[in-house]
């Protein structure tokens, strides 16, 4: 009895992470239930990282990065095109910088940074919430996460992407 009410919990949120668009997700909801990991919270959390990233392709949206409209002309971006910067390369700099932001972001809540011993006994983590706002599992191990190719929302995926450092 109580192994068909596992497996009846890791189909349900097998099928969670089906609608999230995860590659794997029997062995997310499988590796969740039964090794007690907060795989869906790790997932979530990264997926709404990468939201952050500029749309492959939406030069458009390169005007939310023009910058102050110093010159009551078009500021920064119109300088940069009247310089013949081409528009895709300027939006590649700039979806890359946003990237290792959030590859950077993942290894410091993971405690990838060295701060001295000045500072040992700061520190920091990520964790689920219960249904109090209390802390229960930490959201760990996220730099080996980040480029997982279902974290990625399709937008963002290309055939190029570098592994974390």
């Amino acid at each position: 009895m109580e192994e068909s009410m596992t497996e009846d919990r890791i189909a349900a949120l097998a099928e969670r992470f089906r609608r999230l668009g995860c590659a794997e997700p029997d062995s997310l909801a499988r590796t969740q239930i039964e090794e007690d990991t907060p795989e869906l919270a790790r997932f979530v959390f990264l997926q709404e990282l990468w939201r952050l990233v500029i749309r492959n392709g939406d030069l458009y949206g390169l005007n939310y990065f023009a910058g102050p409209n110093d010159d009551g002309r078009g500021g920064a971006l119109r300088r940069i095109k009247e310089c013949g910067v081409d528009l895709k390369d300027l939006f590649t700099v700039i979806q890359e910088a946003q990237i290792n932001v959030i590859r950077d972001l993942a290894g410091v809540l993971d405690g990838l940074n060295n701060l001295g011993r000045e500072l040992e006994d700061v520190s920091w983590g990520l964790y689920e919430l219960d249904s109090d706002l209390k802390p229960t599992r930490p959201i760990d191990s996220l730099h080996e996460s980040i480029d997982d190719e279902d974290v990625q929302l399709p937008r963002h995926r290309s055939s190029n992407q570098r592994p974390w450092p």
